[in-house]
């Protein structure tokens, strides 16, 4: 018997505990850009909860989110609410509506809709995983940047005595040769918003290496706010785009050079090798993304120091995968329509900044080089958002 135990048993249950931790990654994901307005994973979270995957069952929840991605354009939540419908109580449905309707994009709120507190929901509920579970990284899945009372204690005024200078230093830039190329979903696979597929051309630029460093960001403005530590070379992350627009800030006057966020032009052609047909940043094989990208399979549940995988084709490290990247654009689901064909600079307003890349908490079809996500530019919490910069030669 007990070799059964040892030998059947116990592996059945690690096996189903590190099931449960996968699921659970994906509802957290959905979970963050859902509330930022994402329509795809407020899609994909309608069908977490529908089915139960790494988070309790909720047909309300389901009905609300397929309700809210189907208003605003993603025509399978549309279909899957209608079906959903029928499995469900007429107070259910009336319910679920109303949610739906009073449901508002997330400006660091802490809760969703319906009243439905993000911690403690992601293993349906179970906090006893955090305390016997022996999985890295499960602490870090279940305390991920919703802990609004420990904000950070180290950001303070008199930012412009960070040595910039010094981040400067330690900054590597790529040369990216202008060109043009085909953007948008060229692999018939993404969401409404990376189509139509269409031609654009982009201006020479240079690009940095990998991601801004925890260490460059602490040269600029002085403190940390990242949630992974332990490294200079880790991502800054929990920034948000108003605040990475502080450092640049900061950087260009101590530097005496112009830095920016790159456009969502120029990071996708970046991203695909000068424009080429490449699904994610480095390869088009599923089988060898492991290689190039930092992502839910293989991150621990966690940053990683930045460089560590392959680059690119460019010479580009990290461009799939560790940390979202913020861009320069606003987001618009339907800019792609309208899109100029030189040197895009997406919509003159809007509510949400795309971000790019995907991250360490990301499945493959997040990390793919041609999609698009978008967030709130203040929101600062969350540990798989960061930022590369650029600068025109």
């Amino acid at each position: 018997m007990k070799k059964i135990l040892r030998h059947v048993v116990v592996p059945l249950l690690i096996l189903a505990l590190n099931m449960q931790i996968v699921f659970a990654t994906d509802s957290n994901e959905y979970k963050i850009m859902a509330r930022g307005g994402d329509a795809k994973a407020m899609f994909e979270l309608g069908v977490l909860y529908e089915e139960g995957i790494g988070i309790v069952q909720n047909y309300v929840q389901a009905h609300m989110w397929y309700n809210i991605s189907s208003s605003l354009g993603y025509v399978k939540a549309r279909k899957a609410r209608d079906a959903i419908a029928g499995k469900m109580t007429k107070e259910q449905v009336a319910k679920a509506q109303e949610y739906a309707l009073n449901w508002k994009p997330s400006q660091d709120s802490k809760t969703l809709a319906g009243g439905e507190k993000e911690e403690g929901k992601i293993f349906g509920n179970n906090r006893e995983t955090e305390k016997n579970g022996d999985i890295a990284g499960v602490k870090a899945l279940l305390k991920l940047d919703v802990d609004s009372k420990k904000k950070d204690q180290n950001e303070i005024s008199g930012l412009l005595s960070g040595n910039s200078t010094e981040a400067f230093k330690d900054m590597e830039f790529v040369f990216i040769k202008g060109g043009c190329f085909d953007m948008g979903d060229v692999f018939e696979e993404g969401g409404v918003d990376e189509s139509p597929v269409h031609r654009v051309c982009v201006d020479d630029f240079y690009m940095g290496k990998t991601e801004v460093t925890q260490k460059q960001w602490i040269d600029v403005m002085g403190y940390n706010p990242s949630r992974f530590k332990g490294g200079n070379d880790l991502p800054v992350e929990r920034v948000s785009w108003n605040k990475v627009q502080e450092f640049i800030k900061i950087l260009n006057q101590k530097a005496g050079v112009s830095f920016r966020l790159p456009t969502e032009t120029e990071w996708e052609y970046a991203a695909r090798n000068g424009g080429k047909k490449e699904k994610w940043a480095g390869t088009s094989s599923e089988s060898e993304l492991g290689e190039y990208a930092w992502h839910r399979g293989n991150s621990n549940a966690r940053t990683h120091p930045a460089g560590e995988k392959m680059p690119n084709g460019l010479g580009l490290y990290d461009m799939t995968g560790n940390v979202w990247e913020w861009c320069s654009d606003w987001y618009d689901k339907g800019y792609y329509k309208n899109s100029p064909g030189n040197n895009p600079k997406g919509p003159l307003n809007g509510s949400f900044r795309v971000i790019r890349g995907g991250s360490w908490l990301s499945r493959s079809s997040r990390l793919r080089t041609m999609y698009r996500g978008s967030y709130s530019p203040n929101s600062k919490k969350y540990s798989n958002i960061g930022f590369r910069l650029v600068r025109t030669p």
